[in-house]
C-alpha cells in the first residue's frame, strides 16, 4: 500500500505492523480489526489516510475472483483455473 508520501507510507506500515503483532495476542483486538479497520487502528494511533481503503481478512479466506460476463471461458478452462487456484502450493 503505498499513500504518494514516504513518510506516511513508513508510519503506515509502522502502524500495520502494531496491529497485526497486536491481533496475535488479543483476540477481542483481532475481532475488532476484522469487523472495522480503520477504527482498530485509530485505537493505536494510525491514521489511515482519507480515501484509503483498508480491509482485514482472516488467513484461511479463500478469495474467488469473478471473470466479468464477457470473458471467454468455458466451463473446462473455468475448472482448470480453479484446481491451481485450490490446490495447496508446493
Amino acid at each position: 500500500m503505498t499513500t504518494g508520501d514516504p513518510a506516511t507510507d513508513r508510519a503506515l506500515q509502522r502502524g500495520l505492523a502494531k496491529a497485526i503483532a497486536r491481533s496475535w495476542k488479543d483476540d477481542s483486538y483481532r475481532d475488532r480489526l476484522l469487523a472495522d479497520p480503520r477504527a482498530a487502528l485509530a485505537e493505536l494511533g494510525v491514521d489511515v489516510p482519507a480515501g484509503t481503503v483498508i480491509r482485514v481478512v482472516p488467513d484461511d479466506l479463500v478469495e474467488l475472483p469473478l471473470p466479468g460476463p464477457d470473458a471467454e471461458w468455458d466451463e473446462e478452462s473455468a475448472a482448470a483455473a480453479l484446481g491451481r487456484l485450490l490446490s495447496p502450493e508446493s
